[in-house]
């Protein structure tokens, strides 16, 4: 079960040959006070994981979370056109960190782990801004961009994984999902 509306999760995870049902945790996500940007990703993720997982006791609920991070600044998901904005422009020319948290909770046990992977932006021009803002879904992603999209041309170079910068590291999911199939749950 998959505890995120998301398509990108969706998909990777078709991708990777599991079987997906998707039951989106509906939560307020609130970054704990003076949390680290792994830590804070991982317990949005869990919170999700743990609203879903008691409609479905025998299964397990896998979710996630992802932050973007500049300067110490956290870019969650732009709530208009204007923040989007400017987060793109506050990203321009940059390299900021990306975080994706995930959790998997099964038969009242779980577990959490998560990446990171960091993104140069090319320096954009107010044209490029509002041409993505055109023709990009950026609502529900942080950082207001989707690097499996439009965004890809927004970016300069990338380390890490890309799975990661869409919001679900998949080498961790794979160890993570190790625990239900040994039967640790």
């Amino acid at each position: 079960m998959l505890a995120s509306k998301s398509p990108r999760r969706y998909a990777l995870l078709q991708e990777a040959g599991y079987k997906v049902h998707v039951a989106a945790a509906d939560i307020e996500e609130i970054w704990p006070e003076g949390a680290q940007p792994m830590a804070a990703v991982q317990k949005i993720a869990l919170d999700k994981a743990l609203a879903v997982a008691p409609t479905y006791a025998d299964q397990p609920v896998l979710a996630a979370d992802t932050a973007v991070m500049l300067d110490g600044r956290v870019f969650g998901k732009p709530d208009s056109r204007k923040s989007a904005g400017e987060m793109l422009r506050a990203l321009s020319g940059e390299t900021h960190e990306v975080f994706t948290g995930i959790a998997l909770a099964c038969r009242g046990r779980h577990w959490t782990d998560g990446d990171s992977s960091r993104v140069t932006f090319r320096r954009l021009k107010d044209l490029d801004v509002d041409h993505y803002l055109d023709v990009a879904e950026y609502l529900d992603k942080a950082g207001a961009y989707g690097i499996q999209d439009e965004g890809a041309n927004l970016v300069a170079d990338f380390t890490g994984h890309l799975d990661t910068i869409i919001g679900l590291p998949m080498h961790r999911v794979k160890a993570i999902m190790k625990h239900v199939s040994a039967g640790d749950a």
